[in-house]
């Protein structure tokens, strides 16, 4: 049978290997035809004495299809179960062979692939880099569907297997080897195969080899059942542990749980159809449909360079020249250091001091990665031989455009520009240089969890040639950038604006200010409305406002002139972020607070505005801006702002992006909320126009 093949030696030994048609072994229809026609062969042959299970591809096995899983089940649910049982029932007929059956793992073999390991009686893994093991589905949304959850239950013990299920690990062969998720061990790929009928031969006499542990008689689970005093008491805590982490918001974690407690009371067969069941429950929720999106489809869709013009080569970047006189650019340095690119490095600050504290804080003379690479510029003559110039000068336009200025002189016209900035980074600098099309504008994000993401702008003059260097220059540094046209506050600034503008009008209609942080914290977002506000800046805000109002833009979310008059009484009484030392919070302490003293007379003339509102006004406010700008092109795909809004703006996982939440929640639904809040609290939260042609059109955001 085709995807398949099958081989048994003179001592009765059959060696089934899996070569499914495409790049990886997956849990399809065709693996399951294989399989079933197989295990009926071996179960009819009393010649058998022992099965090891191959791989013919560089993985072991991939696992579920998740181009499958990704489809609604919704009024298909009966189908979608006996799809997900037929699995399940493939694998319990393979761990109920009469003979043992021994995976031999020569490569990556996570979710469903560690589930076929885990129904086999050993497990040998050869131990290379590319060899990793483990069940990563809470990652996506999901959870183990295929007998994981309660396997690894029954073979570790509760308290030991929650780690694995609830934090998604995977293990090298190392580790894995540890900590028993496999058995044995081989250093070389040629020895694999041999090894597994070595161990078959061995163990061809013991009866328990060919049994689970929880089909022995007398089998016990490791650390105790329901009926072992602290096995009930991380039983009972274990709920509190969760709603803490997730806050109710992703249900995938709370039926792992609910399964791996269900596995503690029940036989194996019963606990899988629990565990089979509870899996297509978890596919009816629109929340794992989001998270799945982003963590598998985008997140691809942003590794492949979605909008990267496709028509130029892969560059390489040999000699990098920094013009910085901060964190950003140090950071940038190290990085490409450290990636072995050449870097020529000059601060222009007056008092000069970064070149110094530069080598200070990377200690390049000590560091044998970076040591060679990185040259300490006296004057712009060095960036001559650069291939691609990075001025990371924040928002200091005076000082950017006379840099660009003197450098302009000095550049070979292939030589590719780019200036980072919040608001507008390019268009402050294109009028001066010579040739516009090497320009490009960045917002590059160092810290935190946005540090994986790169906004690189381009304009309609600059070429794609510059494009998809500085694309490939930050890919090769780890990095995942999108590509967007330039606009005010670009994508991230813009969302994160919108926010922070909506949290600021809330205060200025009297909302206590703990309650809008708490209720933004409960909708999932990793920071409050009013501490962003804090965290980027008023001034920015008001910079922000005029570039959209210059263009003739309405600016995103904006408040209503109470909402300006508190934003500008911040601003005048010295109170403009926290790198001013204040905003909306104090920080004169290790633990910023939030001043009451600022909004008094706000509090004062405070009505009782719903729950449900507040957390929508913040939600939909960051929504609606990222809808927008993907309807006026500011970003190009829906991939490209799905991911930006996760790890730039912070919104919240369970929301799968602010793109792909319309999808989710649905667009008929959404907009007649935005008609709500609308009527309620003003026009900035009509639904955009694109929302409404594609419910004419009975279309989704794709």
């Amino acid at each position: 049978m085709k995807g398949f093949g099958y081989e048994k030696d003179a001592a009765g030994i059959v060696t089934l290997t899996m070569d499914m048609h495409g790049p990886v072994n997956a849990m399809n229809v065709d693996f399951l035809d294989g399989m079933e026609h197989f295990l009926e062969q071996l179960e009819a042959d009393e010649g058998v004495i022992g099965v090891v299970l191959a791989s013919g591809k560089e993985t072991f096995f991939a696992g579920a299809d998740l181009n499958e899983l990704s489809i609604s089940v919704k009024g298909y649910e009966e189908e979608a179960f006996r799809h997900v049982s037929r699995g399940t029932a493939v694998m319990r007929r393979l761990e109920k062979l009469p003979v043992p059956v021994v995976a031999a793992i020569n490569g990556a073999a996570l979710g469903g692939g560690y589930e076929l390991c885990l129904a086999c009686n050993h497990r040998i893994a050869w131990d290379t880099p590319g060899t990793v093991v483990g069940l990563p589905e809470v990652t996506f949304g999901l959870m183990p569907g295929g007998g994981g959850t309660v396997r690894l239950t029954k073979l570790f013990g509760l308290e030991k297997a929650l780690p694995y299920l609830l934090g998604g690990t995977v293990e090298g062969v190392a580790d894995a080897l540890n900590s028993g998720l496999i058995d044995q061990s081989v250093s070389e790929k040629a020895d694999l195969v041999p090894a597994a009928r070595t161990w078959i031969r061995a163990n061809q006499d013991d009866p328990d080899a060919s049994l689970q542990p929880w089909d022995r008689r007398g089998f016990q689970i490791p650390g105790g059942d329901l009926n072992t005093p602290a096995i009930v008491s991380l039983a009972s805590q274990a709920p509190f542990a969760v709603w803490k982490e997730t806050l109710g918001l992703m249900p995938n974690k709370t039926r792992v749980l609910d399964c791996a407690v269900e596995a503690l009371k029940w036989d194996i067969d019963t606990a899988l159809r629990y565990e089979g069941r509870s899996f297509i429950n978890l596919l009816l929720s629109p929340i794992t449909n989001n998270v799945l999106t982003a963590n598998f489809f985008d997140k691809r869709a942003i590794k492949k360079g979605v909008s990267r013009p496709s028509d130029i080569p892969r560059q390489k970047l040999d000699r990098l020249g920094v013009i910085s006189s901060g964190a950003t650019g140090h950071k940038l340095v190290a990085a490409a250091a450290k990636a072995n690119v050449a870097v020529a490095y000059f601060d222009p600050s007056p008092a000069n001091g970064a070149n110094t504290s530069l080598a200070a804080e990377f200690n390049w003379e000590r560091t044998s990665e970076t040591a060679g690479q990185v040259t300490i510029a006296g004057s712009l003559e060095d960036f001559a031989t650069c291939d691609l110039v990075i001025e990371t000068l924040g928002e200091n336009t005076e000082l950017k455009r006379q840099i660009a200025k003197e450098i302009e002189q000095r550049l070979p016209p292939e030589t590719v520009y780019a200036s980072a900035g919040s608001i507008q980074p390019l268009a402050d600098i294109a009028d001066v240089l010579s040739s516009p099309e090497r320009g490009v504008g960045l917002q590059v994000f160092a810290d935190g969890p946005s540090g994986e993401l790169v906004e690189i702008a381009r304009r309609s003059d600059t070429s794609d040639f510059a494009v998809a260097l500085v694309f490939d220059f930050f890919r090769g540094l780890g990095k995942s950038p999108i590509i967007v046209n330039e606009a005010p506050g670009l994508f991230v600034t813009r969302v994160i604006e919108a926010q922070a503008r909506e949290g600021a009008q809330l205060a200025a209609e009297g909302v206590e200010p703990i309650r809008i942080e708490n209720l933004a914290k409960f909708l999932g977002l990793r920071t409050g409305p009013l501490a962003l506000q804090d965290a980027v800046g008023l001034r920015l805000s008001e910079r922000l406002s005029s570039a959209q109002s210059a263009l003739g833009q309405s600016p995103d979310s904006d408040p209503t002139p109470e909402g300006r008059a508190l934003l500008s009484e911040l601003v005048r009484s010295g109170r403009s972020g926290r790198t001013n030392g204040g905003g909306f919070y104090d920080y004169s302490t290790a633990a910023p607070a939030l001043n009451p003293s600022v909004l008094e007379p706000y509090t004062s003339k405070a009505g009782i505005l719903p729950d449900a509102d507040i957390k929508d006004r913040i939600l939909f406010s960051g929504v609606i801006a990222a809808i927008e700008a993907f309807e006026d092109g500011t970003v190009n795909s829906v991939p490209e702002g799905n991911f930006a809004s996760l790890v730039g703006a912070g919104a919240p996982a369970w929301t799968g992006g602010y793109i792909q939440f319309v999808n989710g929640h649905g667009l008929e639904t959404f907009a007649a909320r935005c008609a709500e809040l609308a009527s309620a609290y003003g026009d900035r939260f009509q639904a955009p126009r694109i929302v409404r042609q594609k419910i004419a059109n009975k279309e989704t955001f794709a």
